[in-house]
């Protein structure tokens, strides 16, 4: 019982877990020139170190890539697919039959949309980081962005 009680005493100083430090902000910007078109961006940065999956991951198929998705609403009109935007890295990983798409540091993924008036647009955001030895639970969240015609708080950030 003695040996028992100081291995769990011991156990939190050897059992750290990673935690998600990944940073994730997400804006409305008013694309100059076009009336009524905005880009709404989801920023992420990551710690170093640390890196998640491309889009269109590549791999075996067991890599959980990013989704952002957006809720409908009237006011909005997406156009075409959420484009990422950073330095993609394609890298072979060990047990892994084919390369593998990936992103570090900072990466955007960037929502054309037509916005007639002002709004609140509302989603979710799925996603797994990985490091050299693990990859987090994947993980989702929401989010929110108030879009003003007027160009005023147009961001909205997560804690995480």
């Amino acid at each position: 019982m003695l040996l028992l009680s100081g291995i769990l005493a011991l156990s939190p100083g050897f059992a750290q877990v990673a935690q998600d430090q990944s940073k994730w902000t997400f804006e409305a910007r008013r694309v100059k020139g076009e009336k009524n078109a905005w880009d709404l961006v989801v920023h992420v940065h990551l710690p170093e170190g640390w890196h998640i999956y491309s889009m269109n991951p590549g791999g075996d198929g067991m890599e959980i890539a990013p989704e952002i998705k957006f809720e409908e609403n009237k006011a909005v009109k997406l156009n075409g697919p959420v484009k990422e935007e950073g330095k993609l890295t394609r890298q072979n990983f060990e047990g892994v039959d084919s390369a593998i798409n990936l992103f570090s540091g900072d990466v955007d993924y960037v929502q054309k949309a037509v916005i007639a008036e002002n709004t609140t647009i509302k989603g979710t955001y799925i996603y797994q980081i990985c490091n050299d030895h693990m990859c987090l639970p994947p993980t989702t969240k929401p989010f929110t962005i108030t879009v003003n015609q007027d160009g005023k708080e147009n961001k909205k950030s997560s804690k995480k």
